[in-house]
């Protein structure tokens, strides 16, 4: 409920000041760097990330006094490693995730320079899952042990936040961005090989773009 209410009003401003407001928009290109928080059922989980690739693009509204509003579309990869005991074995358990994303994002922008502008974002995002896929492989020669895609929910959601840098280079305004997103819901299903345990997707996009 209090996301859909925050996108709701942040939807809002699109609409509210479209007769004041200039468009935006960008297409954007990146890279992922990802896990999980939470254990598996088994104990303590030590999770490590895994690079994924980012693409898409955005578009939105500029309003007063360096405030927008933005909407993205964007191809995320995303999932996480660890190592377990599979049937005695050891083993690595590799999650491999992709999602079609969709943030909202309320953002100020600094004017820094002439050529140079800070920006700051945050708000709500949608996560659909496009492709899932759990395997385990032993330690070391990775043969394969065990892999199926049927444990991962059809819908994450949560909250991304991060800044960028936006510069003018031969009258092109480039872009150069950080951000987080912290997952709220768990992506596990109960029915699911891992569905006992309580998995969120957590992580870093680093991004580059070109801005219209």
């Amino acid at each position: 409920m209090r996301l859909r209410v925050i996108v709701m009003l942040t939807a809002s401003l699109f609409f509210a000041s479209s007769t004041r407001a200039q468009w935006t928009g960008g297409i954007k290109i990146g890279t992922s760097y990802t896990d999980f928080s939470g254990d598996l059922v088994g104990g303590k989980t030590t999770w490590k990330r895994v690079l994924g690739l980012s693409a898409g693009a955005s578009f939105g509204y500029e309003l007063r006094g360096g405030l927008s509003a933005e909407t993205e579309l964007l191809y995320l990869r995303m999932g996480a490693k660890t190592n377990v005991l599979y049937l005695d074995i050891p083993a690595t358990l590799t999650s491999k995730l992709v999602y079609l994303t969709m943030p909202v994002l309320l953002q100020y922008r600094l004017q820094a320079g002439q050529y140079l502008s800070p920006r700051f974002f945050a708000g709500p995002a949608g996560l659909f899952n496009l492709d899932a896929l759990v395997a385990v492989a032993a330690r070391p020669d990775d043969e394969l042990l065990f892999e199926e895609d049927e444990s991962i929910e059809a819908l994450d959601y949560g909250l991304m936040a991060g800044a960028a840098l936006d510069f003018d280079v031969s009258d092109q305004r480039l872009t150069l961005e950080m951000r987080y997103y912290r997952g709220m819901m768990d992506v596990t299903k109960p029915a699911g090989e891992i569905g006992d345990s309580v998995l969120r997707n957590q992580g870093f996009v680093i991004l580059i773009g070109v801005l219209f």
